[in-house]
């Protein structure tokens, strides 16, 4: 996940103008909304989840490893007003903040280095062990699951014995390629779980709409990925290499109050959003950049910003180094957000 301000920027004004947004009720509001069965996914109550992974080595790592008014209603319009299909059609388009290419190509890259034992899983295992801990918490079995991004098959093989499970992922090494920004094939689906994708979509909000609309009636929705908060050393060294004239090298990131609003004007219902996090310990800036490819969250920026030249990189590893602990390693954060919703139930 190695964007600049102006991307960031960019993507707000897009993402606000499509949702309307308004400072409403953020995460806080949403999680507080009720205390019913649903709500207690909220990530082992309310508190962040903390720990600590150190990762000296390859070996130690890979062990952690609407439609339109009928005819008649058309006349109901208030002059000026424009149908919501018509205004649908002529919204702007999200802004290409990633490439779709790049992304596909490091998820491919993961996988052959899966295959040959030589990737470490640590951000994927966690974010499947912490989404099954959730449904921990609700006594029900899904019948019908689709899983996206599930690169380890942590999370899949976690399930009830009797859910029918579609495993899929942008690529198609890990199971049947999709593209999240396009309808899911196979639904409705009793629950849909998407794991450390969202955070290189273009469009967010048109992603987590599609996997509402691929839902059943009460059928849930869990997604995880990074969010903001992530990768502080990481930007700081970047920053320094940089110096006065700083290139995209971050991806912008989503925060807890900003998905909370999101999942609202979405319509689901009983949502939640949390955020948590965990630390890993790095011998230097080259393990971590090497780790962060072999998960697929390095850069894919639709404008990734030109190499670092020697110099630079010389900055980068010394401002890295510079943060090491007493034990010779760099503790490295990783922050996860998780987004959970029920796709409304039918009324009898």
């Amino acid at each position: 996940m190695i964007g600049t301000e102006g991307a960031l920027a960019s993507g707000a004004r897009w993402f606000a103008r499509k949702l309307q947004l308004c400072p409403a009720i953020g995460a806080e509001g949403i999680v507080a909304s009720g205390c019913t069965a649903r709500n207690r996914i909220a990530a082992r109550g309310t508190a962040r989840r903390e720990h600590e992974i150190d990762n000296r080595g390859k070996d130690q790592a890979k062990r952690h490893g609407d439609a339109v008014p009928r005819p008649s209603d058309r006349s109901k319009l208030a002059p000026g007003d424009v149908p919501r299909q018509t205004a649908q059609m002529n919204a702007p388009s999200p802004p290409r903040i990633f490439s779709s290419r790049r992304r596909l190509n490091a998820r491919r890259r993961m996988a052959k280095m899966r295959s040959s034992g030589t990737a470490v899983s640590t951000l994927a295992r966690e974010i499947a062990g912490d989404a099954l801990d959730r449904l921990g918490f609700l006594n029900r079995n899904f019948a019908k699951v689709l899983v996206i991004g599930d690169t380890t098959g942590a999370f899949a093989d976690g399930l009830d014995a009797s859910a029918v499970v579609t495993r899929a992922d942008p690529s198609d090494l890990f199971g049947l390629a999709i593209d999240e920004e396009c309808p899911l094939p196979g639904g409705p689906y009793d629950l849909i779980a998407s794991l450390g994708l969202l955070d290189s979509v273009n469009d967010l909000p048109g992603a987590l709409m599609l996997m509402r609309r691929a839902l059943a009636p009460d059928g849930l929705m869990i997604a995880s990925f990074s969010g903001a908060g992530s990768l502080p050393v990481l930007r700081a060294a970047m920053l320094a290499a940089d110096g006065e004239r700083p290139a995209p090298r971050i991806h912008p990131q989503v925060d807890v109050r900003a998905a909370g609003q999101l999942m609202t004007r979405i319509g689901f219902a009983s949502p939640v959003v949390d955020g948590w996090g965990f630390d890993v310990g790095f011998e230097n800036l080259d393990q971590l950049v090497g780790d962060l490819r072999a998960q697929a969250i390095g850069n894919v920026l639709a404008d990734p910003g030109p190499p670092l030249g020697k110099a630079a990189l010389m900055r980068a590893r010394k401002t890295f180094a510079d943060e090491a602990g007493s034990d010779g390693l760099v503790r490295e954060r990783f922050e996860v957000l998780t987004l959970s919703g029920w796709s409304p139930a039918l009324r009898t």
